[in-house]
């Protein structure tokens, strides 16, 4: 059904009062619609 899969999403980070400006790459769990880091995702052991 889909539930497993993670994709990448580019996050751009546009506008930010005290800190730098650019683009992050993040893990996106669609069944949950939520973003993450995309160093906590679990690899293949």
């Amino acid at each position: 059904r889909g539930e497993d899969k993670v994709e990448e999403a580019e996050l751009i980070i546009a506008k930010q009062r005290n800190g730098p400006t650019g683009k992050v790459m993040v893990a996106f769990h669609p069944h949950y619609l939520r973003f993450d880091n995309l160093a906590r995702i679990p690899g293949p052991i």
